[in-house]
């Protein structure tokens, strides 16, 4: 009861809890499906075409984080914004607790910049001031030009404020990038609001994919319906831009079937597994209140000859079984409100809404469901048996109580024990197999002894180091990792981009002397910024040419290394060293058109090959990959990889000190942790399964075993006369051995034969959880029938063992 509990309470939280808006099912994310890219967001052309030319939603806007500063050095942390369509209030239901929502003609271009603060930021910010409204807020942000003669880049706007947010306002779970990803938390509540169109990314480009579009279907329209009609228009945009969209299509996905996807079929497993838990302890109960109504047979008997009804004998039954239900009710929900805060514990952090886990009262509502369950499960036999008792047999046997039925009844309950048992040991051992399978993949990056943290500078309207030519960055960055390498116990140091395991950047490129391709089938590869130094650092292998040095600056010709499976894919039977690619859509389109107008397109010469390293995760293939030099394109966040002697983490305290050495006030510094560490969370999810899984298939074996050796135990002790008399008349007790052993072992054949029949059914649920292990692995279901069976063997021995000793003299004076 109480892991049932426990689980519920976080399949309730994540799964079954209405979302914070209303008419959940008739809400869609819209997304565009694509050859390269499946389940894209959605560029700003794109969505102002599906917003002005559909007519089977009433409501449609679109969504993006924001990052955004407040103006002046002596408050420069960063803001979470979100540019936010004006039909998505009502779409999603938000509230306010002063001003209005953001008005339809606020999303054009050339609106006032107006802004909505959440309810923390009015307080923090202005001090809950009730005469904020019509207030100015002037923020940092990075603009993008709708006109060539409009400034790009980062600019101080002085924004209106409109309205503030009511205190419980928080976006419900949406996908971000791909069926992988969700906005974090921290995005899902935001510090300010502003309207969509003057704010958006790659407003007039097709080819940049920035937006979540959600929409409200009209009465009546079916989601089929809704995306036929979608893609009919993704299908004349296809006609009139068959340069960025030809191909293009359209899913639409229902809010709630978001989280399902991602999140069902991980906590529906975990509930059946628990459910059967639940069989087996309800078996396991059964079992022992048959006996110990075949003991009582003959006070039953007496009460029934004294006029006790067959009704008032089955309330009896019934009662003693609901207190003991009860009894368990209660010890589970202690047990299930330690069980929530472990699991929660356990959950990869990225799963929305479980810090909501808790015992409720749908939840205790459940619990009452499960305990009156239980007691059905486990009461109702014990009480129809013992409610009839055989009167003249019963105070004629004195109450030595050998009804075969029952004995029969309990061999059936066992055999039900070992077939659940063997069902989540086998699910368990596949999971196992197959996370020994994924952590044991070569990532291609040695993360022993590494530690990592992440820098942010200041945008340059408040940083020292100035946009433009990175000059004063780049020598920020050289003192840093002089410092950093000056440290006692550090090997090397170096900084990139992103770490591997984080997803990707897709950027386009094109080789010379090669035909251009169409631009819906251009080369997209992941790139990745690296220093000199990184490769060594992160211990992925050099296998031709060199890496990065420190004369690859910015002043310098570009160059870039490739990753094998990029050299394999492009030059196969040519050596890759030395050739070139232009990088970036901008540059193609200039090579395209003959456009000298501007500047060079960029040519990156490849200097080197590296090994492939996996950037998707563990479970996916390499992709085709560039590195550039940071010092030749020089951000204003980097990652710090430190290859260290001994423990990393005994060095975060100096690694702090030398950073502030360098700056002590501009560089943030965050997510520090180990790559050891790092890689654990890229694995939270298959080995949370596991973990779970297998701690309850090994409950299910224990529970199994004490059922089983219960039913021999007491069918030893109910035989004791025969026992004796067999060794009177000449059986040896190797025989006696063989007699109980059989007899149980015969139970354990027949449940491990239904359970691998029923395991072979069950186990494609587990289809999409398992990796290079097929849901009928043979090995897997061989290796666990075996465990089981000589682990029965163990049970099925204590009992024989106690019939061998019994004394054949004592046993029939007794009888």
């Amino acid at each position: 009861i109480g892991a049932n509990t426990a689980i519920f309470s976080v399949l309730h939280a994540v799964l079954l809890r209405p979302l914070p808006v209303e008419d959940q099912e008739r809400v869609v994310q819209i997304r565009d499906q694509m050859k390269r890219w499946p389940n894209a967001p959605i560029s700003y052309p794109n969505f102002l075409d599906y917003r002005d030319q559909n007519q089977v939603f009433d409501k449609i806007g679109a969504l993006a984080g924001l990052p955004l500063y407040p103006e002046g050095k002596e408050d420069s942390r960063r803001i979470s914004g979100m540019h936010l369509g004006a039909e998505l209030f009502s779409v999603l239901g938000v509230r306010l607790q002063l001003g209005r929502p953001f008005a339809r003609e606020e999303d054009n271009a050339g609106a006032l910049p107006t802004i909505i603060l959440s309810h923390a930021f009015w307080q923090e910010r202005f001090g809950g001031d009730p005469e904020v409204v019509g207030k100015s807020l002037p923020l940092i942000m990075y603009l993008s030009a709708h006109r060539r003669d409009e400034p790009r880049g980062w600019h101080t706007v002085d924004f209106t404020v409109v309205g503030v947010l009511s205190p419980d306002f928080q976006l419900p779970p949406i996908q971000q990038l791909d069926n992988l990803q969700f906005y974090s938390p921290q995005v899902l509540v935001p510090q300010v609001l502003v309207p969509q169109g003057r704010w958006t990314w790659g407003w007039g480009n097709r080819g940049s994919y920035s937006l979540t579009v959600l929409a409200h279907l009209k009465p009546g329209v079916t989601i089929e319906q809704a995306r036929a009609h979608l893609n009919a228009i993704a299908a004349t945009i296809a006609r009139e831009y068959p340069e960025t969209n030809k191909g293009y299509s359209v899913t639409l996905t229902p809010l709630p079937d978001l989280l399902r996807q991602r999140y069902g079929t991980t906590l529906y497993v975990l509930m059946g597994t628990v459910g059967f838990i639940l069989l087996i302890a309800c078996v396991n109960l059964a079992n022992m209140l048959l006996s110990r109504a075949a003991i009582r047979e003959r006070e039953f008997a007496v009460r029934a000859a004294l006029g006790a009804g067959r009704s008032r004998l089955f309330r009896q039954f019934f009662t003693e079984s609901a207190l003991l239900a009860a009894g368990g009710a209660v010890t589970g929900i202690l047990l299930a409100a330690w069980g929530v805060q472990r699991l929660v514990s356990l959950l990869p952090g990225d799963v929305p809404r479980l810090d909501t886990a808790a015992l409720d009262a749908r939840v205790l509502g459940f619990t009452l469901v499960v305990s009156v369950a239980t007691v059905l499960l486990f009461g109702l036999l014990p009480a129809w048996q013992g409610s009839r008792p055989d009167l003249n047999r019963a105070l004629k046997d004195g109450g030595r109580g050998s009804g075969g039925g029952r004995h029969n009844l309990l061999k059936v309950l066992v055999v039900s024990e070992v077939a659940l048992a063997l069902v989540l040991l086998v699910g368990a051992g596949l999971l196992i197999n197959s996370f020994i399978r994924l952590t044991s993949i070569n990532p291609g990056f040695d993360r022993e002894n590494v530690l990592t943290l992440r820098l942010d500078l200041l945008p340059p309207p408040l940083s020292k180091y100035p946009a433009g030519p990175p000059i004063a960055r780049a020598s920020f960055y050289h003192r840093l990792l002089e410092e950093l390498r000056s440290l006692p116990g550090v090997v090397s140091v170096a900084t990139s981009g992103r770490l591997p395991l984080r997803g990707e950047w897709m950027a386009n490129i094109s080789i010379p002397g090669r035909p251009l391709p169409p631009r819906e089938e251009l080369i997209f590869v992941d790139w990745r910024r690296a220093s000199p130094g990184y490769f060594q650092t992160m211990g992925i292998p050099l296998l031709k040419g060199r890496t990065f040095t420190e004369q690859d600056r910015y002043e310098s010709p570009y160059v870039s290394l490739i990753n094998q499976t990029m050299a394999k894919r492009y030059w196969p039977n040519d050596d890759p060293i030395g050739k070139g690619f232009y990088w970036g859509l901008q540059d193609i389109e200039a090579i395209q058109k003959g456009d000298n107008s501007g500047p060079p397109p960029r040519l990156l010469t490849i200097v080197g090959v590296v090994g492939d390293v996996k950037t998707l995760g563990l479970d996916q293939e390499p992709r085709t990959q560039i590195y550039v030099s940071t010092l030749q394109y020089i951000g204003r966040r980097l990652t710090v990889v430190i290859r260290t002697q001994s423990d990393p983490l005994a060095l975060v305290g100096a690694v702090r000190d030398r950073i502030r050495s360098v700056d002590k006030t501009e560089p943030l510094i965050s997510r520090v942790q180990t790559m050891d560490q790092y890689f654990s969370r890229a694995v939270a999810q298959p080995r949370f399964r596991t973990l779970l899984l297998g701690f309850f298939a090994g409950l299910a074996l224990v529970l199994a075993l004490v059922g089983l050796y219960g039913v021999l135990a007491y069918s030893v002790s109910q035989r004791t006369h025969e026992m004796g008399l067999r060794m009177a008349l000449g059986a040896q007790r190797s025989d006696i051995l063989k007699l109980v052993v059989g007899q149980g072992m015969l139970l354990v054949v027949i449940g491990v034969g239904i359970g691998l029949g029923t395991s072979y059914w069950l186990a494609r649920f587990l289809a999409s959880f398992l990796f290079e292990v097929t849901p009928t692995d043979p090995a897997t279901f061989v290796g666990v029938a075996l465990l089981l069976t000589l682990v029965a063997l163990l049970a099925c021995y204590i009992p024989a063992r106690r019939a061998m000793h019994v004394n054949p003299m004592t046993a029939l004076r007794y009888e």
